[in-house]
């Protein structure tokens, strides 16, 4: 597939980034932690999904309910029509990753299941732009899941209310739908995208 205008020159060959058709909706693979969520962290999820699916043009292919360690298994079940496994659940969130336009990482917690999902996208999969919503209270630390930017375009918005992502995913989103890459931001200085605070 030939890249958008403006993207070898940008990030170079090679990211796999496909662009949404401006006359299409925006598939996105969302994903959150599951098996250490709990009410707290869930109802969080909950109104970052809700702030995702008010934007119009966006198709949140995983579900934009939030799942939390007592749920994840039946809404896997439900949606596969068979029972759940790990290869089995792994293969179907696998499959939606390779459907989709953007990943989006709603971070309220370690998950080591998301740090998977993430470096399937870069080294096994699409290599999709990447939004990380960071909430205040779960930092990033994992020096791996630090700017990746360089080898995809990638977005880290932290936020202690929902409401402050909105700025930054409206950007982002526009900047899938033009099909040009979503700029790595990370704290002062960076390039690209504004951080969203």
């Amino acid at each position: 597939m030939r890249q958008p205008d403006g993207f070898a020159s940008t990030h170079g060959a090679g990211h796999g980034f496909q662009p949404a058709p401006p006359a299409r909706l925006v598939r996105l693979f969302v994903r959150q932690g599951l098996t250490e969520t709990g009410p707290r962290e869930r109802a969080t999820i909950q109104s970052v999904l809700d702030l995702i699916v008010g934007f119009p043009g966006v198709d949140v292919i995983t579900g934009a309910v939030a799942l939390d360690a007592g749920s994840f298994k039946a809404s896997h079940e439900a949606a596969a029509q068979s029972g759940f496994s790990p290869s089995a659940f792994r293969d179907r969130r696998l499959a939606l990753l390779s459907s989709a336009h953007a990943m989006v990482v709603i971070r309220t917690g370690m998950s080591e299941s998301t740090a998977f999902e993430i470096a399937y996208n870069i080294f096994g999969g699409a290599r999709l732009p990447i939004f990380f919503a960071v909430h205040e209270q779960a930092a990033i630390k994992t020096t791996l899941l630090q700017e990746l930017g360089a080898l995809v375009p990638t977005v880290y918005a932290p936020f202690g209310d929902p409401k402050d992502l909105r700025s930054g995913f409206s950007q982002f989103l526009d900047r899938i739908r033009s099909g040009l890459p979503a700029e790595a931001t990370h704290g002062a200085g960076s390039s690209g995208l504004s951080q969203t605070s």
